[in-house]
């Protein structure tokens, strides 16, 4: 499963803007230069506070353009590139914003994806993200995305990062996936072709295999405390879209 993933998001990076260079300690990068120095300083004070008392680890891309790659590639490939996430526990996450696509993407690794799921993930670029951008208040829906996160979160990792939801077999997964399939050719089928779009499946999928494809992928890795970056991985599970 994690090679069938792997083909569909090379299909997608075959055009693939560069990656930056990660900084050791640095969780905010502001490529576009949209916020203050004290703007900065405040999210990376709460992410890595955060990431000091739950093992959580979240990284912030403010981008210009995606120079035509699709953003879910662009964030798979960071992530994994960075290696964000404890290892063995992958329970990093990477919002990405791009300025001139007007796109924005959230994407939680393998361990959190049963705590934050595709529809989860979604409300959150819908209620908080969107309308803050729209109204060009990009700290605050930074800054209020990352409460909303850290709530959701905070049932899936306490302290060293133990997990205590079960995961399910990856049998389980596959099944599910074959089901959610069919579903949507139906539904497709019943709207005149086509499966209806970005959120009708990624939240199907999140409530049913508990965040997306992400459950297929395996390998750990990341980064602790405050420091750098260690290989983690990324499976896909999370949500995105324009404001």
């Amino acid at each position: 499963m994690l090679t069938l993933f792997t083909f569909f998001i090379a299909a997608f990076t075959a055009d693939a803007r560069s990656l930056p260079d990660s900084v050791s300690g640095k969780r905010v990068y502001d490529e576009a230069g949209i916020l203050s120095p004290g703007e900065i300083q405040s999210l990376e004070h709460k992410i890595v506070s955060y990431q000091d008392t739950t093992s959580t680890q979240i990284v912030i891309f403010i981008g210009k353009s995606l120079e035509g790659e699709d953003i879910e590639g662009f964030n798979y490939r960071l992530g994994e590139a960075w290696g964000i996430g404890q290892k063995g526990k992958n329970n990093g996450i990477v919002i990405s914003v791009f300025m001139e696509d007007r796109l924005m993407r959230i994407d939680v690794g393998r361990g959190l994806e049963a705590a934050i799921t595709d529809g989860e993930a979604y409300q959150i670029r819908m209620q908080i993200l969107r309308p803050n951008f729209r109204n060009g208040a990009y700290y605050q829906g930074l800054d209020q995305a990352l409460d909303a996160l850290f709530a959701e979160a905070n049932g899936e990792f306490q302290g060293n990062g133990a997990r205590y939801r079960k995961n399910k077999s990856p049998l389980f997964f596959f099944v599910m996936l074959i089901i959610i399939f069919i579903i949507l050719r139906i539904l497709g089928k019943g709207r005149g072709g086509g499966f209806g779009g970005g959120f009708a499946g990624g939240y199907m999928a999140g409530r049913m295999m508990g965040g997306g494809w992400g459950n297929f992928s395996s390998g750990g890795g990341g980064f602790s405390g405050g420091g750098g970056f260690g290989g983690g991985s990324f499976g896909g599970g999370g949500s995105g879209g324009s404001w």
